[in-house]
């Protein structure tokens, strides 16, 4: 079990030094969720990991206050990240009031701890390491994980109700949807349900009832939320990788054509040049390619069967504009119908459905094409 509470450890520490390095990897709040309950389960476990060590436990014996209180804030953290997702802010009177159960019980485990005499804290933990004995547990342990139980699972349930709810929506309204989007989230969502919720609910209810697959639960639970810290690493390791891959992509495209000028320029004949006119201009209408979020030019270079540094020179002299301000030309009209004709969908909706994946950079785009952000064109749209 030792060395699942290292792996645990040892990915977080990774998770949190090796893939938010930057700013930028933090500028979403939704990373920023991420973020802090990584950090709030690296606590948890090298707590963990202190109370299974008999010697250094006593040397650090209120520790076994630290992490009690923060059970309650797991499916907060759940319905904080659905809410970012939706494009809405999460401090509000209503989060402040999801916060109250971790707060009383944060402070009743402060009193506890300031009140509760040494003698007795060193030999009650003498006493758990004790495989002889069996503790019963009292009311209180057990209303405590009644109420963690239920705390969690309620608003798990109404956080996926309102994203499924919003899912909805957004599928009848949009008919393409980018992987990167909803799809993924949707799975992410769920696998914190069975890897950490029910996991949790097992290992607690087993300890409570002095069940004898207690430490077999309590093995399922920790390997099964080390799977869940392994899955956040390699969403992050996947929106980094898109992340570079999309800042590289101008450099990559300049290095093409000046290995190509160093064996002469690149002179492509006006019949050519119209010629590739046609063929993007037809490539264009597809909405399906275009409103990727995945396409690059790479891509959009191998459905027309040409090196992608000529595309790049075409689309330069027949439209004078770099190959993404081109697409996103193009995606910005498609989102000026969305916003015309759908004056109740949400701007985050609009902007993944065209292709961007943040609204951040939706809004940056729009403005630098339109001259006014989405929203004030969908006001300006429906007076």
């Amino acid at each position: 079990m030792s060395f699942i509470l290292f792996a645990q450890i040892i990915i977080s520490v990774f998770i949190i030094f090796a893939l938010y390095t930057s700013k930028d990897d933090i500028k979403f709040n939704s990373d920023k969720i991420l973020l802090f309950y990584i950090i709030l389960l690296m606590i948890r476990f090298s707590v963990i990991l202190i109370t299974k060590n008999l010697d250094l436990f006593l040397k650090l014996p209120y520790t076994m206050f630290v992490t009690q209180s923060t059970y309650f804030l797991d499916a907060v953290f759940i319905y904080f990240y659905v809410k970012i997702l939706k494009g809405e802010r999460i401090i509000s009177w209503k989060s402040f009031f999801l916060l109250i159960p971790f707060i009383v019980f944060t402070a009743m485990s402060i009193n506890v701890a300031m009140s509760v005499n040494n003698d007795v804290l060193t030999q009650g933990i003498i006493d758990l390491h004790e495989t002889i004995i069996v503790r019963e547990r009292n009311l209180t342990d057990k209303i405590y994980v009644g109420l963690v139980i239920l705390f969690n699972t309620s608003l798990y349930l109404y956080s996926l109700y309102i994203f499924k709810y919003d899912v909805k929506l957004y599928n009848q309204k949009i008919e393409f949807k980018s992987d990167l989007t909803y799809q993924w989230q949707n799975r992410f969502i769920h696998a914190w349900f069975y890897l950490f919720l029910l996991p949790f609910i097992f290992e607690r209810v087993s300890l409570i009832m002095n069940m004898p697959y207690k430490y077999l639960s309590e093995t399922i639970f920790l390997s099964s939320t080390l799977l869940l810290t392994f899955i956040f690493g390699l969403k992050k390791i996947k929106i980094k990788y898109e992340q570079v891959k999309y800042s590289n992509e101008g450099f990559t495209i300049k290095k093409l054509i000046k290995k190509e000028e160093k064996y002469g320029a690149l002179k492509i004949d006006d019949k050519t040049i119209q010629n590739y006119k046609s063929q993007i201009e037809n490539l264009i209408q597809d909405e399906n390619l275009i409103l990727n979020s995945e396409l690059n030019l790479q891509i959009f270079s191998g459905k027309l069967l040409k090196k992608p540094y000529i595309i790049s020179q075409v689309i330069n002299t027949i439209y004078n504009k770099s190959f993404n301000d081109f697409i996103n030309e193009h995606r910005i009209k498609y989102a000026k119908q969305l916003l015309t004709n759908n004056p109740d969908y949400k701007i985050i909706h609009i902007a993944l459905d065209c292709g961007f994946n943040s609204k951040t950079t939706f809004n940056r785009q729009f403005k630098k094409l339109v001259g006014m952000t989405p929203t004030e064109y969908k006001e300006s749209r429906n007076l």
